[in-house]
């Protein structure tokens, strides 16, 4: 988990190779 940057927020949430972050 870490911030979210910018195309994050605009997606709400993302899910990478790291898993579900916000």
């Amino acid at each position: 988990i870490r911030d979210a940057a910018p195309e994050e927020l605009s997606h709400g949430h993302v899910h990478g190779p790291g898993g579900h972050h916000h």
